[in-house]
């Protein structure tokens, strides 16, 4: 019993001992020296991690709006790349297209303006428009002195495709005299030798026969020319025969005079079941004298005199009552002003001044007129200028008899022309024109719609020609309110 006494006091002081450990005298504190840092070194120490609080670890609600899109840098295309896009779609004859990557290869390199333009004046040449050819053919020779033999060879040839000889022989020598190429030395001599030999032709003759079916007649007005066309609402019918020879004489670049006596008979005219001969012959004469003034902007000049005698004779009917005889005399001015500002438009500023002076007829003194008119209108062409569309004004001023007739015209007028069949072409013309007239001419208000188709068929100097033409007018007054067909049938020699 005492012996487990004695072992339970040994357990119990043994367990105290474990479990509090002798306490120890506290150490003296003791200050550690600190680093000090610089303040570069500050900035780059990195911040002791915090934990991260509750609205930290809530995402922020996303935006409605969209963040921009990054810009794409647009690549210029290099000059010679519109250049070398031209010639393919030349050569494909895509003639529209191909204008316009010449362009853009004119306005977007000056190193490369005289070879653009050279192979635009080629376009121009290719399409026969012989005029734009030149302008550029020009410039390209004024440029550069790489094409300039090509560009007056091709010169030469555009004049001599004009019948400009003085002009086409100029150029020729040029190109003779540059030399670059032997092969356009020879060319160039050729045509030069054939300019120099063969005589300019001055003269040519036009010759005509046609039928004309009319389902209301157009009269000449008495008083006035705006009261035209006043109509007799009468069917008519009629052959006809004209006759013209021209004289043709040019001077400078492209500048000529020209003189034709023109015949015109009418015979079996039948109007109301009456039947009449009518005839019309006279002299005219006209100079006509362009100025390019830079680029594609050319001012002409044309004036026009014409001396005519026609009349009404009895034809083959008894009750036949009308025989009148009519000389006049006409003299016109035209001033003409053309602005092409960009590719296939062109601006006219068109300028006229004339007299009329009857001589003698019925009522010769009340039919005496001084017209001025002035006018503007824009034209755009499509393709190679087989379609067209054109928009202008026109403001005209007629004294006639000391009567003084104003004029306000406003017109719309589109066509084309196209390739029918072998040597056969097919051209439509429409126009719409709102006329308005005041100052002693009723005050009124017209519109007119006119539509022509026309077939024309070519054989060596032989031309036929078939159209059919409707005309409706809608007037406030009712004397000129019409509508007229008029079917032609024309057969023409030109020799």
């Amino acid at each position: 019993m005492i012996f487990r006494l004695l072992l339970s006091l040994l357990l119990l002081q043994a367990c105290g001992h474990k479990n509090h450990p002798p306490k120890q005298a506290p150490k003296e504190p003791t200050i550690s020296k600190t680093k000090i840092l610089k303040p570069e070194q500050v900035t780059s120490q990195k911040p002791k991690s915090q934990k991260p609080s509750f609205e930290s670890k809530i995402s922020p609600l996303p935006s409605k709006e969209k963040p921009p899109l990054p810009l794409k840098e647009e690549k210029a295309i290099p000059p010679q790349d519109h250049l070398l896009e031209a010639d393919r779609l030349y050569k494909e004859k895509k003639y529209e297209e191909a204008e316009s990557s010449y362009q853009k290869a004119i306005e977007a390199s000056n190193e490369l303006t005289a070879e653009a333009s050279f192979k635009l004046g080629l376009l121009y040449y290719d399409q026969a428009d012989w005029n734009r050819a030149i302008i550029y053919f020009t410039e390209s020779y004024d440029l550069s002195k790489k094409f300039a033999q090509q560009a007056k060879y091709f010169e030469g040839s555009a004049y001599y495709a004009k019948r400009y000889r003085e002009p086409a022989m100029e150029a020729f020598k040029t190109a003779i005299q540059l030399n670059t190429t032997s092969a356009l030395t020879a060319a160039s001599k050729n045509f030069l030798n054939r300019l120099e030999n063969i005589e300019e032709k001055k003269w040519s003759y036009v010759a005509s026969f046609g039928y004309a079916h009319d389902t209301n007649l157009t009269l000449v007005a008495t008083t006035g020319l705006l009261n035209d066309p006043e109509v007799s609402n009468a069917t008519s019918s009629s052959n006809n025969f004209l006759f013209e020879p021209t004289y043709k004489k040019s001077f400078g670049l492209e500048n000529f005079f020209s003189a034709s006596y023109l015949l015109y008979v009418s015979w079996q005219w039948n109007r109301n079941h009456r039947g009449y001969n009518v005839y019309r012959q006279g002299l005219s004469s006209s100079i006509q004298m362009p100025w390019h003034l830079g680029g594609e902007v050319t001012t002409t000049l044309k004036g026009l005199a014409d001396f005519t005698m026609a009349g009404i004779n009895q034809g083959q009917h008894e009750q036949t009552d009308e025989d009148t005889r009519t000389l006049s005399v006409h003299e016109d001015l035209f001033l003409i002003h053309e602005v092409s500002p960009f590719n296939n438009f062109k601006v006219g500023l068109p300028l006229h001044f004339g007299n009329y002076d009857f001589k003698s007829g019925h009522d010769a003194e009340d039919r005496d007129s001084l017209v001025y008119e002035a006018g503007i209108d824009g034209t755009y062409f499509l393709g190679s200028k087989q379609k067209w569309a054109s928009l202008g004004y026109l403001f005209l001023k007629d004294h006639t008899a000391g009567i003084t007739y104003d004029a306000y015209h406003h017109k719309f007028t589109y066509g084309f022309f196209h390739p029918f069949f072998a040597k056969t072409f097919f051209k439509f013309y429409g126009s719409t024109i709102r006329k308005l007239f005041s100052n002693n001419a009723d005050n009124r208000n017209d519109l007119e719609y006119t539509f022509q188709n026309s077939l024309l068929g070519t054989l060596g100097t032989f031309a036929a020609t078939t159209s059919l033409t409707y005309v409706k007018n809608s007037s406030s007054v009712g004397r000129y309110d019409y509508d007229r067909l008029l079917v032609a049938f024309n057969l023409t020699k030109t020799f």
